[in-house]
Order: structure tokens, then sequence, then C-alpha cells
């Protein structure tokens, strides 16, 4: 099953089960400013999305399911005021910063905080290599970038979800990245019991880095 099928099924099957917040959105809340712009990026069916939405901050969404982005758009059926944009499309090339800049012409001077959850590690390396370039794009600005991955050390750990492709990120390499771009990694931690699921009790790595 191709990547984005897999995605599609899963988000038509466990989005009704799915919406309380992450703890990972709930730890970084406390770092982002009111004035911030959020960009979910891996937003799945929008559970963190909406969770920043309520709590008045400016938040887009980005998934490459479309329907994880239809999903999030009719539950916007009330309007949050503060869920600006959603926009389906895959990490690859530069739709994403179009988008992002189209629709915020402020991203020069407020602080956008990328937010992503789960997603390192579902993507490849040259995927991943095209995220950083992405949110390298805004050297010019400030910015937060808030990361939650599964580790090396997770490999061997029970899954809740049926095998699909997944990565185990050694997360000093993620560290060299960060260190080659010349960003300050302002928070680090790993572990188990940060990202409880059923009987899946990720092993993983969080970090907070900032441009500025």
């Amino acid at each position: 099953m191709a990547i984005n099928d897999f995605w599609n099924k899963f988000y038509i099957e466990k989005n009704p089960s799915i919406n309380n917040p992450s703890s990972f959105a709930v730890f970084c809340k406390k770092f982002i400013s009111k004035e911030d712009l959020i960009i979910d990026i891996g937003a799945g069916n929008g559970r963190d999305t909406f969770f920043f939405a309520k709590e008045q901050h400016n938040v887009i969404s980005i998934d490459q399911s479309k329907v994880a982005i239809d999903y999030i758009n009719s539950r916007n059926e009330k309007k949050i005021k503060a869920f600006n944009y959603s926009v389906c499309s895959d990490i690859l090339g530069g739709k994403l910063i179009n988008a992002i800049i189209s629709h915020d012409d402020n991203t020069q001077s407020r602080v956008i905080s990328f937010y992503s959850r789960f997603f390192l590690h579902a993507i490849s390396e040259l995927e991943q290599h095209c995220f950083f370039e992405l949110i390298n794009n805004f050297r010019d600005t400030h910015f937060n970038l808030f990361l939650e991955f599964r580790t090396d050390k997770d490999a061997e750990l029970s899954k809740a979800t049926e095998d699909h492709f997944r990565r185990f990120i050694n997360p000093n390499d993620i560290r060299h990245i960060i260190e080659n771009y010349n960003w300050n990694l302002v928070h680090y931690e790993e572990g188990t019991g940060l990202a409880k699921y059923k009987n899946d009790d990720a092993y993983v790595a969080r970090m907070i880095i900032k441009n500025f």
C-alpha cells in the first residue's frame, strides 16, 4: 500500500476516536506566544490544530492526506476564529512556502512556530531534507521549530497501529542538522511516557529549536 493510501485509510477509520490534543501539543503551548503563527505540519485529523486554535493561537494545518484535510475543514463548521487555513500537500517543492506566504503577508514581522509531531519519522530521508530546507527558507525571520519523533530506541517496542513506513531516528543526526543550520536547540528530552497510545509507549525525542 502506498504511503498516502495508508494514511487516507487510517484517517477514515480513526478520525472519530482521536480528537483530544496530544501531550506534546499541551507541552509546547507554553513556549508559543499568542502572536505566533503556528504551522502544524503533518496535522493528521487536526487534533492539535484545533487545540491551538481553541486556545486562540493562529494556526495553519498541512497534511498530504486529502482525507485528513477534508476532515479538518469539515470540523471547522463553527469557524473557529484562530483557525486560518489548511493545505493538502507533501513536503516536496515550494507549494507550502507559497501557501504560507500568500496566506499571511506578515511572515517577515511575526514569529512562526513550525509544529511537527510524529511526522519526521513518517517521511523518507529525502523528504526530511526537504522539510528542513523548507524551514530554512524562513531563516531571515524569527521561528520556532517543535519536533517529536520516534528514535532508534523505539524500533523493537510494541506498536498500536499496523505496520507501515516508519524510520527510527538517531537524535544525534537531527542535532547535527540543527548545528549545520546554525539554529539553537533550547530544549531536549527523550524517553518513554511522553507519547502513550493504547499499548504503544513510544520511545521519542522532543526538541525545541529557535533561530533567534
